[in-house]
């Protein structure tokens, strides 16, 4: 951030004025002005040296600035207006070159009998990481455990401890580690969300550590691929003990369409939700192709504990958006504005929020369109086939990168919702087990993120017998 500039010029002595004084002429100073891009300038500085510094420069502003060579006959002679902009706040950032790749591991083994419900196939839809969980594993560098979601028809919940990923290089996942449950396949919904049938979304978060922190509770989301309709509440609560989930809410969430609020929770750090959004612990949002979600991912602050108790059934929570760009929900948009290297293809399926020393980043997992988008299936448009839906050329499993400061603009006012940019994005498709074709969609599901620890914690959703579900495990450089 350039709060400071020391500006230079070159100026020979006797070239300023008519040829017949050019002997008798010298240069004895200059006059410096500066000013900000539509103001007047200000005092003017004399110099005798051929540079000049100003302190207290705005960042991202433009200016001018010019000289004026005093010759020793009196008269001034006047340069050129020069223009330059000054370099926009910048925050310390996680960058793709901060993620190291562990390993993986696999979720754990499903009884013999159990019904397709309690089992990890297409799994993947929703995690959460619990610091307390499995306090008696030995001290192996990764404590805690995993709340997740299975079968992604019925989303059932489940906690599981954390082995030692292991780094396959053949990719062959006899060589992962086997996690074990800590607690079995539990519906957490009770009779709260009884539309949610075809095509459903959802995700799940602990309420995060701190002073005011409720221990014992997490926060779900859900919704489903077709749901035009505001009229069906969205959020809930639960409790970790699986054998007593006791579900609470439903809600609603003010400032979000049907398609946008509902797909992805992750915590917000405790001190910049006090200092932007009123103590607003939960960043939760949803991407829908097509657009109907927005031309990107969407970001609302929530917290159903905001006034101390859990509100009454279908209120709706407050909420401060941080992130929301241009969507087709309520027709063709006027004006248009989408996230930089959007397609009607992608698919955000996770989000977090991750610290590590002094650098940060949201960053939102998923699978990315690549090159030409169109409405068919595989082979190109059509409206009466098979595997209908939107396609691209290629698909790639993408980490994307947003900055918090950005966020926090939005927040305060000075940024619009939708100005945000993602500044920068890992291609993770060299760490996955399945992907089998350049077409391949659904590369990665849900994450979370051990802030203690600093890892970073994506499902792989297996799809059979031959592929069973796995947790990629990245460590973020701690600086």
């Amino acid at each position: 951030l350039p709060t400071a500039l020391t500006f230079s010029w070159e100026a020979p002595p006797g070239t300023l004025i008519g040829q017949s004084a050019k002997s008798a002429v010298s240069l004895v100073g200059y006059e410096f002005s500066i000013a900000g891009e539509g103001e007047a300038y200000g005092p003017v500085s004399v110099v005798s040296a051929k540079s000049a510094t100003k302190n207290g420069l705005d960042p991202s502003q433009t200016y001018r600035w010019q000289v004026a060579a005093i010759q020793n006959d009196g008269q001034l002679t006047l340069s050129e207006t020069f223009r330059f902009t000054t370099q926009g706040e910048t925050s310390a950032r996680v960058g793709p070159e901060d993620l190291v790749y562990i390993g993986a591991f696999l979720t754990p083994e499903p009884l013999p009998w159990a019904p397709d419900a309690e089992t990890w196939e297409w799994g993947g839809m929703g995690m959460t990481y619990n610091p307390d969980g499995d306090a008696e594993s030995p001290p192996d560098g990764f404590p805690g455990s995993i709340f997740g979601a299975g079968h992604d028809v019925w989303n059932l919940i489940s906690e599981f401890d954390i082995p030692t990923p292991v780094l396959s290089r053949r990719k062959n996942i006899n060589d992962l580690p086997l996690s074990r449950f800590l607690q079995p396949f539990t519906d957490i919904r009770g009779n709260l969300f009884p539309w949610v049938e075809e095509m459903p979304r959802m995700d799940i978060e602990l309420f995060p550590s701190g002073p005011s922190r409720t221990p014992g509770q997490l926060v779900a989301c859900w919704g489903v691929h077709l749901q035009d309709e505001h009229e069906y509440p969205t959020h809930m609560v639960f409790n970790s003990d699986l054998n007593n989930p006791n579900p609470q809410g439903p809600w609603f969430v003010e400032g979000l369409n049907p398609y946008n609020g509902n797909d992805y929770l992750f915590s917000i750090p405790e001190d910049w939700a006090d200092e932007y959004v009123q103590g607003l612990r939960f960043a939760t949002g949803r991407y829908r192709d097509g657009g109907w979600s927005g031309f990107g991912p969407t970001i609302a602050a929530i917290n159903p504990w905001r006034n101390g108790n859990l509100p009454l059934a279908r209120t709706v929570l407050p909420s401060v958006i941080l992130l929301k760009y241009s969507d087709y929900y309520e027709g063709e948009p006027d004006p248009w504005h989408e996230m930089d290297g959007y397609a009607h293809s992608d698919e955000w399926s996770g989000g977090v929020w991750v610290r590590a020393g002094s650098k940060e980043a949201v960053v939102f997992v998923g699978t990315k369109g690549i090159g030409n988008t169109w409405y068919g299936n595989p082979d190109g448009p059509c409206m009466d086939c098979e595997n209908r839906g939107w396609w691209s050329d290629a698909f790639e499993g993408w980490f994307l990168f947003y900055d918090p400061a950005d966020l926090a603009k939005v927040a305060q006012g000075t940024l619009q919702p939708w100005e945000p940019q993602p500044y920068a994005h890992l291609n993770i498709d060299e760490h996955l087990f399945y992907i089998t074709s350049t077409q391949q969609k659904y590369h990665v599901g849900a994450c979370c993120y051990d802030s203690e620890n600093h890892l970073l914690y994506v499902f792989e959703s297996g799809r059979g017998e031959e592929e069973r579900t796995l947790v990629h495990v990245l460590s973020l450089i701690h600086i």
